[in-house]
């Protein structure tokens, strides 16, 4: 019984000291750092995920994106050499096939060669496509003196983006990122610091998403820029 008793404990003991051991054991890929939301649709540098991740040694590496539900989407790179360090993946929204995968939230899944090691990143990267809307909803005066009082103007945004002005289809303004709601800016009738001539200008706005969408533009409105006293 007591030979038994101390054959229980030996392979408990032994046990534990592989879990232990196994539990030291480091992770082959460390600090990721992922493009958090891009739009594979956009046509601007937003257009691709920049996946950086730090290998502890070099090593073979399959790279693959899934889908929330842990389903291979595309291949990034497969049986590749990596050297130590830091090393970059790009993924440009499509899947095997070429086409672009639906809005949704991806994560990157690394198979390493040596110690036949699998990781899933806990880092996502969210795939959107889909244009913010934006509307005009009031700008005053329409009619501004050259050196006098800026257009004061309330924009509404579908999502959170930048509301950006055109005047006579060139963009003048480009305001903060705003939240969904209404965002505020004033124009006082220059571009990058320089006064326009004097005239009518017809204006609109557009929206431009984290990921890059821009929405479409709203209706035009006219203003007119005359000298001071005019």
């Amino acid at each position: 019984m007591t030979v038994l008793v101390l054959a229980l404990l030996a392979a408990t003991t032994t046990a534990f000291a592989l879990t232990e051991a196994l539990k030291l054991e480091r992770s082959p890929v460390t600090r990721p750092r992922f493009k958090s939301v891009f739009s594979p649709t956009c046509a601007c540098r937003r257009a691709t995920a920049r996946l950086v991740v730090k290998l502890r040694k070099a090593d073979t590496i399959d790279a693959v994106m899934v889908d929330e539900d842990g389903n291979e989407v595309r291949t990034l790179v497969s049986d590749e050499g990596r050297t130590r360090g830091r090393t970059v993946f790009r993924w440009d929204g499509r899947d095997d096939q070429g086409a672009v995968v639906p809005d949704g939230t991806y994560r990157l899944r690394l198979h390493f060669a040596k110690g036949d090691w699998t990781i899933l990143i806990p880092n996502t990267v969210r795939v959107d496509t889909r244009p913010p809307t934006i509307q005009l909803v009031s700008l005053e005066p329409r009619r501004l003196e050259a050196d006098g009082e800026p257009a004061t103007i309330a924009v509404r945004l579908s999502e959170r983006a930048r509301p950006i002005l055109l005047a006579n289809g060139e963009i003048v303004l480009r305001g903060v990122v705003g939240y969904p709601g209404i965002a505020r800016l004033t124009w006082d009738g220059t571009i990058d610091g320089k006064r326009l001539s004097q005239g009518r200008y017809t204006l609109a706005f557009e929206a431009r998403d984290p990921a890059g969408n821009v929405s479409a533009p709203t209706d035009e409105v006219t203003v007119r820029i005359v000298r001071p006293g005019r």
